[in-house]
């Protein structure tokens, strides 16, 4: 079975949500807050040691979208797995 992982995070985005959200899709454990000035996806969910590849992959590619803006601001954010 795996020992479980805790992972908690947030990514912030600078005009790539739309993108993001295609990428998390149904993802089990995503949240997009609104309001404030800050446009983030956080996440907090435990999962199965066999399943971090999967939750990685979507991060990698979400930190991997192009800037946006004309400053040129990429995704930023960050994560902390543990176990108990």
């Amino acid at each position: 079975m795996g020992a479980w992982i805790y992972i908690r995070g947030w990514l912030e985005f600078y005009g790539q949500r739309p993108e993001a959200e295609r990428i998390i899709g149904e993802g089990k454990g995503w949240t997009f807050p609104e309001g404030g000035w800050l446009d983030p996806a956080c996440y907090a969910r435990a999962v199965r040691e066999q399943e971090v590849n999967e939750v990685l992959d979507q991060i990698r590619q979400i930190a991997a979208l192009p800037a946006t803006d004309e400053d040129k601001d990429r995704v930023c954010g960050l994560f902390l797995p543990f176990t108990r």
